[in-house]
């Protein structure tokens, strides 16, 4: 993956720009892992926080220890500084291209949160490796943690920490949420007691019917690259045909085969329920009125 502003979900941007404003209060230069490390512990409801907790890490005490190692990098002040110059350093442009990289991997369209995690715990460096060690954050366990927290989704838009959030907050506790629309008198307005169920249910099945999908659409390409290859096995035995003609024909019919699988579109079921359930939310707090 090609690293550029545009390569990023929201949440990880804002997480940069956070990174590089602790880097600018401590009189850095350079911008840090261990302060990417930080920011994306700064949001006490966001998914980096949502991952370790549910994995049984004290993010407290990590991000308090993160904070202590930011303290020891030396700062420059003075006139041999540019005013508010930051640059991003060597070990943090790695980060990020190992980040890309797990996206990749997990055949996802942007680097999210959980990729700059999982790029922290296989190839961070010496600073946040340590802090990852003394917390008890390891790959295996963090990569059980996410697939907890967002399933078999891929990342498809720049805004899925936002769907992770909906699902992991309010997903298991449609009971509570009930109880308080009907406490304010709003339950039956929104469908009552069976649509609520109606969602719970769809919520534990969504990660699966979109796998599901895109399985279809992988075996449905394969049948079909079958089918192209057997119909150029037999045009093999026509004598009028050029070796030129039927390379190229042969060619074509392959890049269409695969062009088809790559412009399929699994539409975002999950987003779709998160969004639901924060509707609902928004009613219960008095944002936005019934119907």
């Amino acid at each position: 993956m090609t690293i550029g502003p545009e390569s990023f979900t929201k949440k990880t941007g804002e997480a940069l720009a956070a990174a590089q404003r602790k880097a600018l209060d401590n009189s850095n230069i350079s911008v840090e892992p261990v302060h990417i490390l930080s920011a994306l512990l700064e949001d006490g409801t966001g998914l980096a926080v949502q991952i370790l907790s549910n994995m049984g890490v004290d993010v407290s005490a990590l991000k308090r220890d993160a904070d202590i190692e930011i303290s020891k990098i030396p700062g420059v002040t003075g006139p041999g500084r540019e005013a508010d110059k930051i640059y991003i350093s060597q070990a943090s442009d790695d980060l990020l291209k190992a980040a890309g990289d797990v996206a990749d991997r997990m055949k996802d369209s942007y680097i999210s949160v959980e990729h700059i995690l999982i790029a922290m715990c296989e190839r961070g460096d010496r600073t946040v490796g340590q802090l990852f060690a003394k917390h008890g954050i390891a790959s295996a366990a963090l990569m059980e943690s996410l697939r907890k927290v967002r399933g078999d989704a891929r990342v498809t838009t720049d805004n899925p920490e936002d769907t992770y959030d909906a699902l992991g907050k309010y997903g298991q506790d449609l009971v509570s949420l009930a109880q308080c629309l009907r406490e304010r008198g709003k339950l039956e307005g929104v469908g009552g007691e069976v649509y609520l169920a109606e969602l719970d249910g769809a919520i534990a099945t969504t990660v699966n019917l979109e796998s599901w999908c895109a399985t279809l659409i992988k075996y449905a390409t394969l049948r079909r690259m079958i089918d192209v290859c057997s119909e150029s096995l037999l045009k093999c035995y026509d004598a009028d045909l050029e070796i030129s003609s039927l390379v190229d024909q042969i060619e074509s019919d392959i890049y269409s085969v695969r062009h088809e699988d790559s412009s399929h579109t699994v539409y975002g079921i999950q987003e779709l329920v998160a969004q639901e359930v924060k509707s609902l939310i928004e009613i219960m707090n008095n944002q936005v009125e019934v119907g």
